[in-house]
């Protein structure tokens, strides 16, 4: 859920300066991976990292480090998700001090965060010391992937919404 954070804080502070970043000749989905994108993908190399660093991998742990990057994506997702919800285009370019004109991630957002990250770890968590565990682990996977999709889907709906 902190990465989520640090991960938006270039996109609030891009947003502050909203007039020029819509004056941009670039597509806005790549204005959003650009934003984003750097966070998310050393938040990823480091817990993959960290992963080869601990010793030798069981299978929960080779399913863990192929959940993580969708873990990552849900939680900068989310966050962003949950600021361009409340972020409206007539207010950042009101005449005031920029920053203060953009939203910050409220309780709403934290939830459906914690949801999205939670629900797909427990899952494995649980599912490495039951028998079958793999399968189950499959299934984490597999809601992950759905949580980041979903995710992706509005936020990407949400930025294009007040532009």
């Amino acid at each position: 859920v902190v990465l989520g954070s640090l991960a938006t804080d270039r996109l609030r502070d891009s947003l502050a300066n909203w007039w020029i970043l819509r004056s941009l000749p670039y597509r806005r989905s790549t204005m959003l991976l650009a934003l984003l994108g750097p966070a998310s993908a050393s938040g990823v190399i480091l817990g993959w990292l960290a992963a080869a660093l601990a010793g030798p991998l069981t299978t929960s742990d080779w399913l863990a480090a192929a959940l993580l990057p969708f873990l990552v994506a849900c939680a900068v997702l989310g966050t962003t998700r949950d600021i361009l919800s409340h972020t409206k285009a007539r207010v950042l370019l009101e005449p005031s001090i920029a920053s203060e004109n953009v939203p910050r991630q409220d309780i709403q957002g934290v939830g459906i965060t914690l949801i999205s990250i939670g629900l797909p770890l427990g899952l494995l968590t649980w599912s490495s010391g039951q028998p079958g565990g793999f399968v189950l682990g499959i299934l984490s996977l597999l809601i992950a992937v759905l949580f980041a999709f979903l995710l992706f889907r509005s936020a990407f709906s949400q930025f294009h919404r007040i532009a």
